[in-house]
């Protein structure tokens, strides 16, 4: 399973995605579990949002631009 990191509400391939509310230690979790799997793809294409989530979960964040 992909783990996809957005930005905003966007869909940037076709497939089923879920929305669920998750806390603050929740979502860092989530995120390096991810990033060690191997399974964290990155559409944020604002560098303080990147940098934000670096901060709280500990993971390099890929600024990705085609993703606006």
């Amino acid at each position: 399973m992909t783990t996809v990191l957005l930005n905003s509400a966007m869909m940037p391939d076709e497939g089923v995605y879920v929305l669920r509310r998750v806390s603050r230690g929740e979502f860092a979790k989530l995120v390096a579990d991810a990033y060690q799997r191997g399974d964290l793809q990155s559409y944020v294409d604002y560098p303080e949002t990147a940098q934000h989530i670096e901060r709280v979960s500990g993971v390099p964040i890929q600024v990705n631009y085609a993703a606006s």
